[in-house]
């Protein structure tokens, strides 16, 4: 079942969502106008409605908060990528032109890098499973490829250095990279959302279980909508798979333009 999900546009995905929460909200409604109005007084309703302002206004702003740190952290995962691509065009510019590295492989390993990430690290990431991409953190065909060239004057020197600069700098962009690929929600944050979400959600049908259809309406777009950023949230929070996906144009670029150098 998931792997059909998976499959079907990120569009299709949410409108079936959408349904079934939507359908799950319309039963709980009859249910709840059936078993609530029996027993719930003014009173209670009073109380039920002063309780709900407080919770989804605790809640409101808890769920603001975590959705704000999960749009930053994903915007910085992206500069990242970013920065990754734009150190490794850098590599091959210092490089390229440079005698020092002209019996090197050094232009074959930026060009393997960069396909590397677009047609099979990509998968990984998309999975999130990083504990896969821990023995490719160190890029080392670049890294064997910088070794093997033999500076022999100030200048080739501090070209070389410039370059082991630039590597170090790629390395640790690589490294941020694969550590964000698995989300940095923790599972706490994840139960407090939803256990939140649930309370409102059944404060509300409580507060609506003697109201019209109208209020049926009302209680079925909110939750409609929490559901929403709930999900906006978690798609977020994985960076690399999903709708809202890092992407990694920035390295067919850097390929593209290897390729039209050669």
């Amino acid at each position: 079942m998931s792997n059909f999900m998976a499959s079907m546009p990120w569009y299709l995905n949410t409108a079936i969502i959408m349904a079934l929460v939507i359908a799950a909200t319309i039963f709980f409604f009859y249910f709840g106008n059936k078993a609530v109005r029996r027993i719930q007084t003014d009173d209670e309703r009073e109380t039920i409605s002063i309780s709900l302002h407080f919770l989804s206004l605790f809640y409101a702003v808890f769920v603001v908060l975590v959705f704000i740190d999960v749009q930053t952290q994903h915007d910085q995962i992206q500069d990242n990528v970013v920065k990754e691509a734009s150190i490794l065009m850098d590599l091959h510019h210092i490089t390229d032109a440079q005698p020092l590295f002209a019996k090197t492989d050094i232009t074959k390993a930026i060009r393997n890098y960069a396909d590397d990430v677009i047609h099979r690290e990509s998968a990984l990431m998309r999975a999130g499973d990083d504990a896969a991409l821990v023995p490719f953190i160190h890029p080392t065909s670049i890294w064997n490829a910088v070794s093997s060239a033999n500076p022999e004057s100030y200048k080739d020197l501090a070209i070389y250095e410039n370059v082991l600069c630039r590597l170090n700098e790629l390395t640790d962009a690589r490294f941020q990279r694969f550590t964000s690929v698995d989300g940095r929600t923790t599972p706490f944050i994840w139960t407090v959302l939803i256990y939140g979400g649930v309370l409102v959600v059944a404060s509300l049908l409580m507060l609506s279980a003697q109201s019209s259809t109208s209020n049926l309406l009302l209680v079925s777009f909110t939750v409609s909508m929490l559901v929403l950023v709930l999900m906006l949230i978690f798609s977020l929070d994985k960076p690399f798979c999903g709708s809202t996906a890092v992407p990694l144009k920035a390295f067919e670029e850097v390929l593209q333009h290897i390729k039209m150098g050669n």
